[in-house]
């Protein structure tokens, strides 16, 4: 990469004049065009797919859907469904078709599409080109996804194979194909714009959106090079403005800015100008943490749960949990901050202060913690606990077995998923299963709302399932 080194322009940052200044970026009237830019393409099988017919149910030895009692309907997404799906407004976003298909399936057909959420109505269909390799990240009138690859669905998947709902999945360079970036019209599902974004590294990752503004990091898992962090026009894919920050896999976005931790910092940047409201330099403690917006606080968690002003960026305050112990996840609902520590420790706080409001054991080598209305779980050391969020005390226990299952809850019910098992399993108010599913191919991403659960799998199918 040319221009200035991070060290270089981190010196500069803080100024209002520094993005003018910086080599390389664009202000924000004029635009940087992309070099590897191009048109939406007109290749009539790639333009939108709209009927009112709820899709195809699954060939025969697929689970019928009137076989279950939880299940609202099952979708065809095309290909394996890797990447977690996105509900936003009474639509569902899914990406099939990412890298590998499931043994003996053959590569499937890569396609974005849009769903009704009640009734799994296919309201349109997008052809990347390139196998996904994100979730989609939806804003108030584009849906953004990377694809990667040589473009016949062989591409190797740079995803966990087993990913939690996480809409910054990597995409990697494979064969001769560069990811790009893919926006599609929220309405009707025509391609506005694809791009490539080189300079962000091999591997491309979707950090936000807003209504106008698209960030977009990437990471070469080599703290050395100094990758780049951009904001993108939404409407048109043109580049505003990008700095050169490190590897950058996740990001939070609130009030017209973005909040990222890299492997050079933690950063808050304007949304238009890319001017840095604040940073936290020459530091990859954060890096790969997700930062919690909480009213006028940024709450991260690298090691320490730690809350910072979004706008100036002063740290408010700091809770360390002592004994050697590390928070290992954080949640945020009605009001209250859970952490949960890799020593067993569940505790809630006070945002505002980060007073402690209760404390109380937890699962050994406690890993996820969900927050609800109601109710907080914790997942670890094979056992799922249930409290009272407003307490702590303990609502009931289940032991969930050995493996790496991982949890999510819609509504007020948790669910798990045991991949292990192929299963899908959610628990009721005493800790009883509530219900079971277990497709007959491999479970692949999974989601939650409050509406329900949305489970992708190897062959390329989606089930919605009421909680």
């Amino acid at each position: 990469m040319t221009g200035p080194s991070r060290r270089t322009v981190l010196g500069r940052l803080g100024s209002a004049f520094a993005v003018a200044a910086l080599a390389g970026c664009a202000e924000e009237d004029d635009p940087e065009p992309s070099p590897t830019r191009s048109s939406p393409p007109d290749d009539p099988t790639r333009t939108p797919n709209e009927t009112a017919e709820p899709d195809p149910r699954p060939d025969p030895g697929k689970p019928d859907p009137a076989s279950h009692e939880r299940l609202r309907w099952v979708a065809d997404a095309g290909g394996r469904v890797a990447h977690a799906p996105t509900a936003v407004d009474g639509t569902v976003y899914v990406a099939g078709g990412a890298g590998e298909a499931a043994p003996d399936v053959g590569p499937g057909v890569r396609r974005l599409s849009a769903l009704d959420e009640q009734k799994g109505t296919r309201r349109w269909t997008f052809d990347p080109e390139l196998p996904p390799a994100s979730s989609p990240v939806v804003s108030r009138d584009a849906v953004f996804l990377v694809g990667y690859g040589d473009g016949d669905g062989s591409a190797n998947s740079s995803a966990d194979s087993s990913p939690r709902s996480n809409a910054n999945a990597s995409a990697s360079v494979n064969g001769d194909g560069a990811p790009r970036v893919f926006a599609v019209e929220r309405r009707g599902g025509r391609g506005r714009w694809a791009e490539s974004f080189p300079q962000a590294g091999p591997r491309l990752t979707l950090l936000g959106t807003t209504d106008e503004t698209l960030f977009v990091g990437g990471t070469d898992d080599d703290e050395s090079t100094d990758e780049e962090v951009y904001g993108v026009i939404s409407a048109g894919g043109n580049v505003r403005w990008r700095w050169p920050l490190g590897d950058a896999v996740d990001g939070t976005v609130a009030d017209g800015a973005l909040y990222a931790g890299t492997s050079g910092g933690l950063y808050a940047l304007r949304e238009r100008s890319g001017e840095a409201l604040w940073a936290k330099q020459d530091t990859s403690e954060y890096f790969g943490v997700e930062p919690l917006v909480v009213d006028d606080l940024l709450v991260v968690r690298p090691g320490d749960l730690v809350a910072f002003d979004r706008e100036t960026g002063d740290e408010r305050w700091r809770h360390a949990p002592g004994g050697g112990a590390s928070v290992a996840d954080r949640a945020l609902a009605g009001g209250r901050l859970l952490a949960v520590t890799d020593r067993g420790t569940l505790l809630s706080l006070a945002p505002s202060d980060g007073t402690v409001r209760w404390r109380r054991s937890a699962p050994a080598n406690g890993g996820d913690v969900v927050a609800t209305e109601r109710s907080a779980y914790v997942l670890g050391g094979g056992t799922l606990l249930a409290v009272d969020a407003e307490t702590g005390t303990e609502r009931w226990s289940a032991s969930i077995g050995p493996g790496r299952p991982e949890l999510y809850a819609a509504g007020d019910v948790p669910i798990v998923v045991r991949r292990r098992s192929n299963s899908v399993v959610a628990f009721g108010a005493d800790g009883s299963e509530r219900w079971r599913f277990e497709p007959n191919d491999s479970v692949g991403a999974v989601a939650t709302t409050a509406n329900g659960a949305y489970v992708g799998t190897g062959v390329g199918y989606l089930y919605a399932l009421d909680p």
